[in-house]
């Protein structure tokens, strides 16, 4: 069956603030394309200072000259706490599970002339995941929830003049997820259930940038880029009355 990205996420991201009354979301976008970046907290839309703007924002990279090559990876430890109050009043408050998420990056440049540039990059920009102790008071909600997505981004990129470049891009987005809870079905009783899903759709983006100075070492700039990817889930529903999954 398909359903549309927003809504599947929406219910992973959902479902455990449900049993607390007061949502905190979940967020699953990642804006971890380079050390660079990370240290800047995400301050790289107006920059272009490494191969990563392929990500940030393309039509920066035709302040890169001849070829450059950027490799990398950023290891990610989400943490937290949900807190629950049974229908007697009771609370209690329970640590997710520790996971180590890998979020490798790989970008190429090229400076075809003084005026056109081209940019590669492969990396993600939706992922990360959580997971409960089995019996934490919420896993007939969500026990485990994962997103995965790998980007495959080629870029065109124009120097209009000293102050304007733009850029033109595709961009191929593969994405798999898996929601894992507890159900109650009478009269069967207590089942494990598994959610999968994946999909691959293509998308493009556009990007600006302008700058308020004549000078290319003087580079302070105003960037906009826009990026649109669509997604529809192939998914499958399992049932598990002892943990091991039939795919039905």
């Amino acid at each position: 069956m398909k359903r549309i990205a927003s809504l599947l996420l929406a219910a992973c991201l959902l479902a455990a603030p449900q049993l607390t009354g007061k949502a905190q979301a979940e967020g699953f976008a990642l804006s971890d394309f380079g050390a660079r970046g990370t240290a800047l907290a995400g301050g790289m839309v107006a920059r272009a200072d490494d191969p990563s703007a392929v990500a940030w924002n393309p039509a920066g990279i035709t302040q890169l000259p001849g070829t450059q090559i950027m490799v990398g990876m950023t290891a990610i430890q989400p943490s937290g706490t949900v807190d629950t109050v049974d229908r007697f009043g009771i609370g209690r408050s329970t640590d997710v599970d520790k996971h180590t998420w890998a979020n490798p990056h790989v970008y190429l440049t090229h400076q075809f002339s003084d005026n056109l540039w081209g940019g590669i990059g492969i990396f993600s920009r939706f992922g990360l995941g959580n997971s409960y102790p089995n019996n934490w008071p919420g896993h007939n909600n969500l026990e485990y929830v994962s997103l995965k997505t790998v980007s495959l981004n080629p870029n065109l990129a124009f120097k209009i003049n000293d102050n304007l470049s733009l850029a033109v891009g595709l961009e191929f987005m593969y994405a798999t997820m898996l929601m894992k809870k507890d159900a109650d079905i009478v009269p069967i009783g207590n089942q494990h259930q598994m959610l999968t899903g994946s999909s691959i759709a293509p998308g493009f983006n556009l990007a600006a940038a302008a700058s308020n100075r004549p000078c290319e070492d003087m580079w302070n700039s105003t960037k906009k880029t826009i990026s649109l990817t669509f997604l529809e889930w192939d998914s499958s529903l399992s049932i598990c009355p002892t943990r091991i999954c039939t795919v039905i």
